[in-house]
């Protein structure tokens, strides 16, 4: 599913009455407990509730490149928990779910650690059936970008010349949507939030997503150094995965940008940034 304009689900400090009746029939301790809104992801709500988590998901904000899917995310949950590598899945309504907080803090530096949390969650078994899909291969990106620029203002900018490659030949289980803002870095290890859009598909869209320029000014504040993804990369379990990544990115960095152009003539010009640092390295890739 894909829009032509992202709609807008506002912050707001105090939870809907409707969601808290909700919430505490399922989980009556949250009755004594005050509501505090969380910062955290772009497209839907966020509170701490004494020891928990309550997301309110905003199930119109869909995108070609990020879905928003609550049943999704209650399984990935459920499954992941146990392996150290999701929090622990405590409750669910139609729009809403609860988990428990993870204490630490939102990631800024270090990507060895990322990479090898990435390598456990690639190598988790997970039964068939239970996530999406996810289309791979440059043929794939080439074709979610193209769609996604048809949805801006302006004339596409050309594609980058890149070898072709098909599917992923071992897919296996992603987070597709691994920005710094969804790693917790605690007294336990690093813990990965915002399971909304989970999928079956290429390890490599893990790895650009959190290499991406514009991704890591937007939750992070500015992008990796060239000596930080080299970190990042090299400490990656799979270098097989990694080689494939190298001769995918052009096209990673293409879609991205056109993602980000989508969203910032949509309503969220925050993008901009983020659109015009993709085409940078674009441009630079291409000399």
């Amino acid at each position: 599913m894909h829009i032509t304009q992202l709609p807008h689900f506002t912050k707001r400090a105090f939870a809907p009455l409707g969601l808290r009746a909700q919430v505490a029939e399922a989980l009556p301790q949250t009755l004594v407990e005050k509501w505090h809104s969380l910062s955290g992801g772009l497209t839907n709500r966020l509170w701490r509730v004494g020891d928990l988590v309550v997301k309110q998901f905003n199930v119109q904000a869909q995108s070609l490149l990020f879905p928003n899917d609550p049943l999704a995310e209650r399984s990935a949950l459920e499954y992941l928990s146990p392996h150290g590598i999701a929090p622990e899945f405590c409750a669910a309504g139609a729009d809403w779910l609860a988990y428990q907080f993870v204490k630490g803090e939102t990631w800024a530096q270090e990507g060895a650690p990322v990479a090898r949390h990435l390598g456990q969650l690639h190598n988790t078994l997970v039964p068939k059936g239970l996530f999406r899909d996810a289309p791979s291969g440059s043929a794939a990106l080439f074709k979610t970008a193209e769609q996604l620029f048809v949805l801006c203002k302006g004339p596409t900018p050309p594609a980058p010349l890149v070898k072709t490659l098909g599917p992923v030949k071992k897919p296996c289980l992603i987070h597709a949507d691994m920005v710094a803002g969804n790693i917790i870095v605690g007294p336990e290890g690093l813990r990965f939030i915002d399971w909304q859009c989970p999928a079956v598909g290429d390890p490599a869209e893990d790895l650009a997503m959190f290499l991406s320029p514009a991704m890591q000014a937007l939750y992070r504040g500015k992008p990796l150094q060239a000596a930080e993804a080299a970190d990042f990369l090299n400490a990656y379990p799979d270098q097989e995965v990694v080689k494939r990544l190298h001769e995918l990115l052009p096209l990673f960095h293409y879609r991205m940008a056109a993602y980000c152009l989508w969203r910032a003539q949509n309503g969220f010009p925050a993008y901009k940034v983020g659109h015009d640092f993709e085409m940078a390295i674009l441009a630079r890739l291409s000399d």
